[in-house]
């Protein structure tokens, strides 16, 4: 079979949840062409996926070298690195996808994710506001606006923020917390109180969770 078609394959296989169908093909792959970009990236996803960061950490290292000019595989990297706590290394990874691809979706928030967690509280205020600008529709941009926001003493800046978050998804419970938060700042109690009521009356449902 050729390679192309086995890459494909194996690309279809992991899209269906068929792991160890894909790793078997990956690796026939690299068997072959140890340098295989694709199959590196993929297969690092993948043991990702199972929980093997180390491993996916050293894959997706080796796709990067093989193929530096590729965001997608730098910012996989900085999810790797973000779950191993290596947060530098993952703000790194994250700043390098955006240097490949501006328009990212979700690495300028996760990169003000990672910032958030260094501390760096103005960086991760632009990397937001940088994910609002190449997702108007995310609604976890906004709410982690509005939470830094909250963060620096701004609750009347941050207030707008909640309310959009729940315009796009209404069923995010830590968003109507957040909300209830900022509420609270500005003095608005009983708006507040229902705000945390109705984020209780979420939780205990399927409804998306952060």
């Amino acid at each position: 079979m050729p390679r192309q078609d086995t890459l494909e394959l194996a690309l279809r296989h992991l899209q269906a949840g068929r792991s160890a169908e894909a790793k078997r093909l990956f690796k026939a792959i690299l068997r072959k062409h140890p340098a295989h970009p694709d199959a590196l990236h993929y297969l690092g996803v993948a043991a990702f996926g199972k929980g093997n960061h180390k491993i996916a950490r050293r894959l997706l290292r080796k796709a990067s070298e093989a193929r530096p000019e590729d965001g997608e595989i730098h910012y996989n990297l900085g999810v790797v690195l973000g779950g191993m706590g290596k947060t530098e290394e993952a703000v790194a990874a994250y700043r390098r996808t955006l240097e490949i691809m501006p328009d990212h979706a979700k690495a300028p928030n996760n990169l003000g994710n990672a910032l958030t967690e260094l501390g760096d509280i103005d960086e991760a205020l632009l990397a937001y506001r940088r994910a609002i600008d190449n997702e108007p529709d995310h609604p976890l941009a906004f709410y982690n606006l509005g939470d830094t926001l909250l963060v620096l003493g701004r609750p009347l800046d941050a207030l707008p923020a909640y309310r959009r978050a729940l315009e796009i998804n209404p069923d995010i419970a830590e968003i109507h917390d957040g909300l209830g938060t900022c509420l609270m700042a500005l003095g608005q109690t009983g708006e507040a109180v229902a705000v945390f009521r109705h984020a209780i009356g979420i939780r205990p449902s399927d409804g998306p969770s952060i």
